[in-house]
């Protein structure tokens, strides 16, 4: 008697990571989700060895302008820089941030993007709503502050502004704050150093130290009773990040806080102060698109 040998099976596999979704559809992230690149992988003291690594560097470029400034018959006191030499050693300290950030999160993550560091799209009226809440939010925490702990003296920076005269410095001055200084230190401080707080530990505390750091990192030219004000800025800006999972509004409102406060202090007319502001925030979000737009082309 033969037996037929029984049909061979082939096992289908595990089952779709999401059955609910029809072959070919990709998940959607929420925002909460969406910002979350390779930072995970990157031990929370990594952020901190990046900015002792910036300081260095900065403190080397620094000596070496300084130097060279000299060598060209200028004398420099370290009391009162001149504004050539103060905005070139910013905008190396600048540069060095980007850079460290990249080489320090590498060792861990591997090659990362600028999308890893939260540079990505994000919907437009939801980030408007977030970024106008935070903002009144801040001035209201602001004056409360003002009031209990009292007005501090002005920023050496402002008492510098206050004082500068000459176009072509206060041109320097205005692309360093309204737009050098909002894209990197949003990349940095929220990008980086928060994105790595927040995977160890959470939303809360990784803004509450991310947004002290912010504050700190000011403190050379900055009383102490105003210190206070920038740390509840730099944490706003750090729940702005978390909810809207990308750094672009939070870039966009560094910018605008910083050219409105840029525009006072000069006791710009009108129209000046609306220039200021409206190209400011429009440039650097122009910047930052660019940036996006690239990233997505290479692929």
């Amino acid at each position: 008697m033969t037996s037929v040998p029984p049909p061979t099976f082939s096992h289908p596999g595990p089952p779709p990571l999401h059955p609910e979704l029809p072959d070919g559809i990709a998940r959607t992230l929420a925002p909460a989700d969406r910002w979350r690149g390779g930072l995970a992988a990157v031990p929370i003291w990594v952020p901190f060895a990046a900015m002792l690594a910036t300081f260095v560097v900065a403190s080397i470029a620094s000596l070496l302008i300084v130097g060279l400034v000299e060598l060209a018959g200028t004398s420099v006191s370290s009391d009162s820089l001149p504004p050539g030499v103060l905005i070139s050693g910013s905008v190396v300290q600048d540069i060095a941030l980007v850079a460290s950030a990249f080489l320090f999160a590498r060792v861990w993550a591997g090659p990362l993007r600028f999308s890893s560091f939260g540079l990505r799209p994000t919907a437009l009226w939801p980030a408007v709503g977030w970024a106008a809440s935070i903002y009144v939010g801040f001035w209201v925490l602001a004056a409360i502050y003002a009031v209990v702990v009292g007005q501090g003296a002005e920023q050496q920076l402002v008492t510098d502004l206050k004082e500068q005269d000459s176009l072509v410095v206060l041109g320097g001055f205005a692309i360093l704050v309204g737009l050098v200084a909002p894209l990197v230190e949003e990349f940095f401080f929220r990008g980086f150093l928060f994105g790595v707080l927040r995977e160890k530990l959470g939303v809360a505390w990784g803004a509450l130290l991310a947004g002290s750091v912010f504050g700190l990192i000011h403190v050379a030219g900055t009383p102490l009773r105003s210190l206070g004000i920038l740390v509840v800025l730099g944490v706003g800006l750090c729940i702005l990040y978390a909810k809207t999972g990308s750094i672009l509004p939070g870039i966009g409102l560094h910018s605008l806080h910083n050219s409105i406060s840029l525009g006072v202090t000069k006791g710009l007319p009108w129209w000046g102060f609306g220039l200021l502001v409206v190209s400011s925030v429009t440039i650097v979000l122009l910047v930052a698109s660019m940036v996006m737009a690239r990233e997505r082309r290479l692929g």
